[in-house]
């Protein structure tokens, strides 16, 4: 395998079994996006996606948060904060969903 190439790697399995003798994951997580709920069984073990809205934030958004590139959702909705979006976000290649509605 290419050592510049990444795999999607998961949360370890459970020491859980069903009735078939599969093993289960103990952790799962449901996305609510849309008022539609998306079961995901296996969790990522790396942050796609964060949601940091109803925080109060104030002031400008941090020129810092270009460097999180292997996000996919960005939800900073409903905080308080102003200013222009910062140009390092361009380096979030991955974003696929940013959410900055009710903001200044």
């Amino acid at each position: 395998m290419d050592a510049h190439k990444s795999t999607m790697e998961y949360m370890e399995e459970g020491d859980s079994y069903d009735e078939d003798s599969t093993k289960l994951y103990e952790e799962s997580v449901i996305l609510v996006m849309k008022n539609q709920e998306i079961e995901f069984k296996r969790i990522s073990k790396i942050f796609t996606i964060i949601d940091l809205s109803r925080n109060k934030f104030e002031g400008k958004i941090p020129e810092v948060i270009g460097n999180l590139n292997s996000l996919r959702i960005l939800n900073l909705s409903r905080n308080n904060l102003t200013g222009h979006i910062p140009v390092e976000m361009m380096n979030m290649s991955m974003l696929e969903a940013l959410d900055l509605s009710f903001n200044q």
